[in-house]
């Protein structure tokens, strides 16, 4: 039972996160979608909650945990009180559904059996969440070791603070237990894509065929590329969760799911606090009247896990190394090439090929946030690339082709789901009119697509 520890904690998060319901909930919106939410709120509380007890010198153990989460659960229905859930959709699958739950399953066992462990989990992710979890909090002494630089010391500790609270659960650090937030991560972004499918108006065909593809990839590349006990998932989750909150009417529901989305990003690694800033400049560019209203929601949750990293981290020099160099246009011959050949990788099996309807996707009207999105953390991750700290051309080569793909790997999710929106608007009309016939259309309210 110890190794389904992780499943436990996420369960915990979910139903304090559910507390939040009544301000995160939007009408007739997906059950799946709603419980991924809850989940998320949840993660970013515990996480949060872990570098207050830390702060107080109050010892990770499951009796403050527990407490924790309860308190948070307590705090979440103190806040939402006097505003109910609004009733969700009924849940309806279809064969693409089975298909992604043929390919969460094959994830899921792979991981748990750790046949696709992350070499980041064992260099540095799963080292740290090990070190946490013997110092039952965060253990700076291990981190400002000279010798700990090679684990990425200046990373936020979302990740190995998740680690640390499931090996207490677990009652000790079992790798498998570890591994299963990866099935967890990959779950919440199924049902993420579901909703922003749902949402966009898409044929039923369309949904069903997206969502095929979009697990299938996942899961090749997910099981091809060793990504388990990795927080890449996390990244590739976060704009799918956040992409229906720009779906519909503007409101206080949306702002929150952004922020908190946000916050996930910010405290899972460096480049989702690029992922953050961009994420909630865009929403509060389209949140248009009440965009001040909106700041609170939107800000807090990621400087509640920001600002405690960030403070610490400057406290006990975790910043001191440099990760950037010159920004040099002629990186380019260089560059450009090893792109390719980790777009390229076995693993893809192609899948990469769908950032070349990138530009295409802004004039598709649903999928414009999500373009917007990908967009600017692609050009973040080629402006790192063309900043790089190494001095020769076969290590800036190396850089690139073995950090590349696991970098498009958080932008590939939602790209596929946005393609097959695209795709269902420039060719299905007549598909729409015949699936019109036998299926009831999406009915517009005043409160959005429902």
């Amino acid at each position: 039972m110890s190794a389904l520890a992780a499943v436990v904690v996420a369960a915990a998060c979910t139903l304090a996160g559910g507390r939040l319901r009544g301000l995160l909930a939007r009408p007739g919106e997906d059950r799946l979608y709603r419980l991924a939410m809850q989940l998320v709120a949840g993660l970013v509380a515990l996480y949060a909650g872990l570098l207050a007890l830390d702060a107080l010198g109050v010892p990770w153990n499951p009796l403050s945990l527990g407490a924790l989460l309860a308190l948070v659960a307590a705090a979440a229905r103190l806040a939402s009180r006097g505003a109910p859930a609004p009733p969700a959709a009924r849940l309806r699958f279809g064969w693409g559904d089975a298909v992604a739950a043929l390919c969460l399953a094959a994830v899921a066992v792979a991981a748990w059996k750790t046949w696709i462990v992350s070499p980041d989990f064992i260099f540095h992710w799963g080292i740290k969440g090990w070190k946490f979890h013997l110092a039952r909090g965060i253990d700076f002494e291990f981190l400002t070791t000279p010798w700990s630089w090679p684990h990425h010391v200046d990373y936020p500790w979302l990740f190995p603070g998740l680690f640390a609270a499931t090996a207490a659960v677990a009652g000790g650090f079992r790798e498998p237990a570890m591994m299963l937030w990866t099935a967890v991560c990959f779950a919440a972004l199924l049902a993420a894509a579901r909703e922003v499918l749902r949402r966009a108006g898409a044929s039923p065909f369309a949904r069903q065929s997206t969502m095929a593809i979009l697990a299938a990839s996942s899961a090749a590349f997910g099981i091809g590329f060793l990504t388990a006990g990795s927080p890449d998932w996390v990244l590739a989750l976060v704009p799918l969760a956040a992409w229906p909150a720009f779906l519909g009417p503007p409101g206080r529901a949306g702002d929150l799911r952004v922020g908190i989305a946000a916050a996930l990003a910010s405290g899972a690694k460096v480049e989702g606090l690029a992922m953050a800033a961009f994420l909630v400049a865009l929403y509060f560019l389209w949140r248009g009247p009440g965009r001040c209203r909106a700041l609170p929601a939107l800000a807090a949750p990621s400087l509640l896990v920001v600002v405690p990293w960030l403070v610490q981290g400057l406290r006990h020099g975790l910043f001191a190394a440099s990760h950037r160099g010159a920004f040099d246009l002629g990186h380019a011959a260089v560059i450009v090439p090893a792109l390719g050949q980790a777009l390229g990788v076995a693993a893809w099996h192609g899948a990469p090929l769908a950032l070349l309807l990138l530009p295409a996707l802004f004039f598709v009207r649903g999928a414009r946030p999500a373009a917007a999105l990908v967009a600017l953390q692609l050009l973040f991750y080629l402006y790192v690339y063309f900043a790089s700290p190494y001095p020769t051309a076969a290590e800036l080569d190396f850089y690139v082709r073995s950090s590349f793909s696991r970098l498009a790997f958080h932008l590939m999710p939602t790209v596929l789901v946005a393609c097959g929106i695209a795709l269902d608007r420039w060719l299905g009309p007549g598909a729409k009119a015949q699936n019109a016939a036998v299926s009831p259309a999406p009915q517009i309210s005043p409160k959005g697509l429902e």
